[in-house]
């Protein structure tokens, strides 16, 4: 049985990768301008890229669900299949990145606009 393990655990993370463009479709429909907002909170060269698929940085999708209101590191940790020191460890790297204090940075964070149009 435990031969079994690393191939179940791959396949998992296979299929968590596979829903992020489906996470990220969401968060973006919710804040179409999240990019543009989330990086004018950071020092410029700090500021995040998308991929070539378009898709959110982690460390930007963990501050959309943050946004969105999933504000647990767990609740994030378990959405995104990360454990939970990998979203702390993401979200002190972005908090590093900032020229806000923490808690002016989630002020921010909240202002990002959420679209008001039909979604």
């Amino acid at each position: 049985m435990y031969a079994e393990i690393p191939g179940t655990v791959s396949s998992y993370r296979k299929d968590i990768n596979a829903l992020y463009p489906d996470i990220d479709d969401v968060l973006l429909a919710f804040f179409p301008d999240f990019r543009d907002q989330f990086n004018a909170l950071l020092r410029p060269r700090a500021r995040l890229e998308s991929d070539k698929s378009n898709r959110l940085p982690t460390e930007m999708r963990i501050f959309a669900l943050w946004r969105l209101g999933v504000k647990k590191n767990e609740d994030i940790a378990n959405c995104m299949g990360y454990s939970l020191n990998t979203v702390k460890s993401y979200k002190t790297r972005v908090l590093g990145s900032t020229d806000l204090i923490r808690d002016e940075f989630y002020e921010r964070l909240m202002d990002i606009d959420i679209a008001t149009g039909s979604i």
